[in-house]
């Protein structure tokens, strides 16, 4: 199920947002405080959690539009007449009256041939003795109940089902009776009987979400599920974390909300259940790290819907696909937009992009598909880039900057004083660089300018080492035309002669002692997918992650040496930066 469409009316600040169309996985909705952005999502979580009601006289009213999977539709039809069935469709349209802890079912419409029509109507009025409902038909005709219709309760039941609300007032008990639950409530202040019943019933899950737990708050070392009694005759559990530095562990409700928010989320992100998830304000119980690692793992996953509400520029920012909606207040008026320019949305919240800020590493790149190659790498090797652990930034060729002592000298001066003046602390950093022209002498000015801040590929260029992936570039190039045209074999025949050039300048411009080594990787490359009718030739870019993903599936012992090159830097702890 996905709320693809929402309208609300008169709730709190909102007079009417207009119909919002919220089908993307993940929706935000972004502006200043106490704007209305959250009063959206609380009308949400309010009908998932009310109470249905025949008649309710009630000024606030939502309109939503559903979209259904084949499981869905199965569980609405349930015990239906044929005259009630909705199989014949994949959207439903439903208006609600909200009242407090009260829900009223208006109307359900039902979505066919390009159209919705009305497939019920709720006629029953607070003056009315009974109940009183509409069943419609595609003939023009109706017939009248006094009875609620059961695919109401069904559509309530699955609503209920599906939605979660992590709200910023979070609380949970400090102890719950281990009771087998698994599945989150709507407000998940179940979470310690469910981890209880995941660690004893499902530890390969507990374990997923515990990694990716300690991977978010490097500070935490395990987390527990413990039974204790207190009364004598009930058993009940609690929540632990143990933290570095301490023999006792805290209670999780001792701890700060982000950490319940977080345990929360990884819940329902690691059950498999396909859920809608409201989040009100990720990021302020949240480090900036932490927040952007949560992004990071909902990017990752794909089976839930999000309604995020931000003033974040982490959020807004991040690079995965998602509707945003600016939020203002008019005359104590909230107004909903969408928009598709994210930069309108960041002046108007007053903020700046300010991500490399927040790094606790970054490691420069010489190009693209350094850039998106070397975290693949790094991930595969148990180095897996979450919140801001490190970053890799491609700095669009730095070669340049190699070339002279001068420009050396300039450049690593320029970027101490960006990475040493934006953020509290200094950050530290790394350059990558291919190996390219670059002679003994050349590589002692660098090491003499840079220190260890330069770490230099043994081989003339990252494509060098793609060269000897026979099976992995027979896969891509296979894969690109579709067809199987090439073997491993041949492919291993024709960079062979490619290699045994040594006299041609054009692959070999400083001569030859190491073919895999002094070759210029990408032209070899080109020449190979020219060969078969690759028009356009080796796409570094494309053609770089896709050999990467085969030789990191198949024989990643061949990147090896790309690990061992970056392992110590991106895995230390504590990098001391240097201010020469």
């Amino acid at each position: 199920m996905r709320i693809i469409s929402v309208n609300l009316k008169n709730y709190k600040s909102i007079s009417d947002t207009n119909q919002l169309k919220t089908d993307s996985k993940i929706n935000i909705f972004a502006g200043k405080n106490n704007t209305g952005k959250t009063s959206l999502i609380e009308a949400l979580y309010m009908i998932a959690n009310g109470q249905i009601q025949k008649c309710l006289e009630a000024d606030t009213a939502c309109e939503i539009e559903l979209s259904l999977n084949h499981e869905d539709l199965k569980f609405l039809n349930t015990g239906s007449s044929p005259d009630e069935s909705i199989w014949n469709t994949e959207k439903i349209r439903i208006y609600f009256l909200l009242q407090q802890t009260s829900v009223m079912i208006k109307k359900v419409e039902v979505y066919d041939a390009d159209e919705y029509s009305t497939l019920w109507d709720n006629l029953s009025t607070v003056q009315d003795i009974e109940e009183s409902y509409q069943l419609k038909n595609k003939n023009g005709g109706s017939v009248n109940y006094s009875k609620t219709p059961m695919l109401f309760e069904r559509i309530m039941h699955l609503i209920k089902d599906k939605i979660v609300y992590i709200s910023g007032s979070r609380h949970i008990s400090e102890f719950e009776h281990t009771n087998v639950m698994y599945k989150l409530n709507i407000d998940g202040t179940n979470l310690n009987s469910f981890l209880y019943t995941l660690r004893n019933n499902n530890e390969e899950i507990f374990n997923e979400i515990k990694r990716a737990f300690i991977d978010i708050f490097p500070d935490v070392r395990s987390i527990s599920t413990n039974i204790v009694d207190r009364s004598g005759s009930i058993t009940e559990t609690n929540i632990n974390l143990y933290f570095e530095g301490l023999n006792e562990p805290i209670p999780l409700y001792s701890c700060g909300s982000g950490f319940t928010h977080v345990l929360i989320l990884l819940s329902i992100l690691y059950s498999g259940q396909d859920r809608i998830i409201l989040f009100d304000e990720p990021h302020v119980f949240l480090h900036p790290s932490a927040e952007k690692a949560i992004y990071d793992l909902i990017s990752a996953t794909e089976y839930h819907q999000y309604f995020l509400t931000t003033h974040s520029p982490i959020l807004i920012n991040y690079p995965f696909n998602k509707k945003v909606f600016l939020v203002k207040k008019e005359a104590g008026i909230s107004k909903f937009a969408e928009f598709n320019e994210l930069q309108e949305i960041l002046e108007d919240i007053g903020i700046k992009n300010s991500d490399l800020a927040f790094s606790d590493k970054v490691l420069f790149v010489e190009g693209k598909t350094e850039e998106l190659v070397v975290p693949m790498i790094l991930s595969h090797f148990g180095m897996r880039q979450i919140g801001y652990n490190y970053r890799v930034l491609d700095m669009n060729g730095t070669s340049n900057h190699f070339n002279k002592k001068s420009a050396m000298e300039s450049y690593r001066k320029n970027l101490d004083l960006v990475l040493n003046g934006i953020s509290n602390s200094p950050i530290p950093y790394r350059i990558l660089i291919d190996k390219d022209e670059k002679q003994d002498e050349k590589i002692n000015d660098i090491k003499e300018q840079y220190g260890d801040k330069v770490l230099i590929l043994g081989r003339r260029e990252f494509e060098n080492y793609f060269l000897d992936c026979y099976e992995e570039l027979s896969n891509v190039i296979n894969a690109s035309l579709d067809s199987q045209v090439v073997t491993s074999e041949q492919i291993k025949g024709t960079i062979e002669d490619i290699l045994s050039q040594k006299t041609e300048r054009y692959i070999y411009p400083r001569g030859c002692n190491n073919p895999l080594d002094d070759v210029i990787g990408s032209k070899v490359l080109d020449q190979l997918f020219r060969k078969y009718d690759i028009s356009l030739g080796y796409d570094k870019v494309k053609h770089g992650i896709e050999i990467a993903t085969n030789i990191l599936e198949n024989d990643s012992e061949k990147l090896i040496p790309i690990k061992n090159i970056l392992e110590d830097f991106i895995s230390a702890k504590k990098v001391e930066v240097s201010y020469a």
